[in-house]
């Protein structure tokens, strides 16, 4: 293991404030290297930092560091090197700002007899700006982008009484054949899938307690799922959309498609209500229709 900070500047004990420049720390799992590092209270970084800069790590040292912690399943190991570029200003209370623009290249993970999940880039871009020590945030950008799944949302944080209200809005890109080819490396699960298409969400969540937690319970999402083709075991799914709406702790799905060239339409919702979930089809609404080939 090995730990080296280099760095000058000036420091005042009693106002608890430095400046630095430069301010490099290098370490096993990563680099840190700021041109300029401000403290202006170093008891409360929260609201008393100020840097720009960026952050080098290796994602397999840090896993092997973070083991304990994380608790990765036995045999697995991840790999890539990880660059991230970071300015923040949590000086000026009021506008306080963080922005990561990063990427993780290449990216591996791997398990026991699997074929390894290897991306060539998965690109992270954070900005965020407000009152954030207080939890009162703009979400300008937050975007993840891998060949399998891309994300963008933007959004607010804001106090309400002794809780934090969520809203947020964005869209998710799922590239269906990309994310079987995965499953197939690490599972036993034969699964075919095609699509990819680009499907907006909207999120509103209340905190429980300053704490986000009970997410089904305490959210409001309206969302949706569509793929062109799922084979599996002796199943076709076809033009399958899949439009999601959870409120007061109720999911309501609704399921249109093709099973082995018949129809398919159910509607069936989950209860989040309770300490474990309830899923419900009405006998109603129950229309499945499996043509030719019958597996069941």
């Amino acid at each position: 293991k090995k730990v080296q900070l280099t760095t000058r500047g000036s420091v005042n004990l009693e106002k608890k404030a430095a400046a630095l420049k430069p301010f490099e720390l290098q370490t096993t799992i990563g680099n840190i290297t700021l041109p300029e590092l401000e403290i202006n209270d170093w008891s409360n970084l929260q609201n008393g930092i100020r840097t720009k800069g960026s952050i080098d790590l290796e994602l397999g040292r840090l896993a092997v560091f973070l083991a304990d912690i994380l608790k990765l399943p036995d045999g697995l190991s991840i790999a890539g090197q990880t660059t991230l570029t970071i300015e923040a200003d949590l000086i000026d209370a009021k506008q306080q700002f963080v922005r990561i623009n990063g990427a993780i290249a290449p990216f591996e993970l791997s398990l026991p007899d699997k074929k390894p999940f290897s991306e060539k880039t998965i690109q992270l871009l954070i900005d965020l700006n407000g009152g954030l020590s207080k939890q009162k945030v703009a979400i300008n950008k937050l975007e993840i982008s891998s060949s399998p799944v891309s994300f963008k949302a933007t959004g607010t944080i804001n106090p309400d009484n002794k809780e934090h209200v969520l809203n947020a809005q964005g869209a998710m890109k799922l590239d269906l054949e990309a994310i079987s080819s995965y499953i197939g490396r690490l599972s036993e699960l034969k699964l075919e899938m095609t699509g990819a298409s680009e499907t907006p969400f909207s999120i509103k969540a209340r905190s429980l307690d300053g704490k986000w937690v009970e997410i089904p319970k305490r959210s409001e999402i309206v969302t949706s799922f569509h793929a062109d083709k799922i084979r599996s075991s002796g199943l076709l799914v076809e033009s399958l959309d899949v439009p999601i709406k959870l409120a007061n702790g109720r999911a309501e799905i609704n399921i249109q498609g093709t099973v082995n060239k018949g129809k398919m339409s159910l509607q069936p919702t989950i209860d989040f209500s309770g300490e474990s979930p309830v899923i419900s089809i009405p006998e109603n609404n129950k229309q499945i229709q499996l043509a030719v080939n019958k597996i069941i």
